[in-house]
């Protein structure tokens, strides 16, 4: 669960869909810094690719279950989100 202070929104790029009922979520998120967390509706994410590398995109993988038990599946692009 996260519990700091957000400091920051960002918006939801794309959620691309996998065949195996995976998803790759993909979002803009501003100026997080280097081993910052983001948290996206509550939840914590895993960075997968992007912060890291200097820019502000930000990818993260998301499983089966974690699509069936949070509000990512329904997730519309271009809306801020939380980081």
């Amino acid at each position: 669960m996260f519990t700091g202070i957000v400091q920051g929104t960002g918006v939801v790029e794309s959620l691309e869909r996998r065949e195996d009922g995976s998803a790759r979520l993909v979002l803009d998120a501003g100026d997080l810094p280097e081993g910052g967390s983001l948290a996206v509706n509550g939840a914590c994410l895993t960075l997968a690719l992007g912060a890291a590398t200097g820019t502000s995109r930000f990818e993260a993988d998301l499983i089966g279950e974690t699509l069936a038990r949070t509000t990512y599946r329904r997730a519309a692009t271009r809306r801020p989100s939380q980081p």
